[in-house]
């Protein structure tokens, strides 16, 4: 899936997977999953998000095993947009230190969201701890259902590139 497809997530009926592994043409590599999640509301990861999840202790609820520290910069009450989510996290068994500096929804969807008021869009620009970053990746964790899922999309370029301090 390319960025500009992300609006398309809002139909899974029209993907050609809702989870899965591929590489497209450009090197781009995109992973999706889709988790089911019974009795929790999009409102509820919105608070998760917003207000709960202030310590590695709420992290590792979240993923006992996989989420082993995690830390905020520039995060404000009520909300983690602008806020920068500085985790260490396995992913594919390998422990990965991240930042992922949370963005608007409609970044992302633009105005595809708005007919769809219960819907929770949680949407970051993913990149390394070390001042390494990937470029043009992007993720997002969309709610759509009260309680019926969880829909994971992530992408973002394997060309890692080193930022140029400001």
């Amino acid at each position: 899936m390319k960025f500009e497809d992300v609006p398309t997530l809002l139909t899974p009926e029209a993907l050609p997977y809702l989870s899965g592994v591929e590489r497209l043409a450009d090197g781009v590599v995109h992973v999706a999953v889709l988790t089911r999640m019974p009795g929790v509301s999009p409102k509820m990861i919105g608070w998760w998000f917003g207000e709960y999840m202030q310590t590695t202790e709420h992290s590792r609820r979240w993923h006992p095993r996989d989420h082993v520290w995690m830390a905020w910069e520039d995060k404000r009450p009520g909300t983690h947009i602008g806020a920068k989510h500085l985790v260490h996290e396995y992913i594919g068994g390998r422990l990965r230190k991240l930042c992922i500096t949370f963005v608007p929804p409609e970044e992302f969807f633009a105005d595809a969201l708005a007919p769809m008021p219960e819907a929770v869009a949680i949407c970051g620009r993913p990149g390394l701890l070390d001042r390494l970053s990937i470029s043009g990746a992007w993720s997002t964790w969309l709610f759509r259902d009260p309680g019926a899922a969880s829909f994971t999309a992530v992408s973002g370029s394997d060309t890692l590139r080193r930022e140029t301090a400001p």
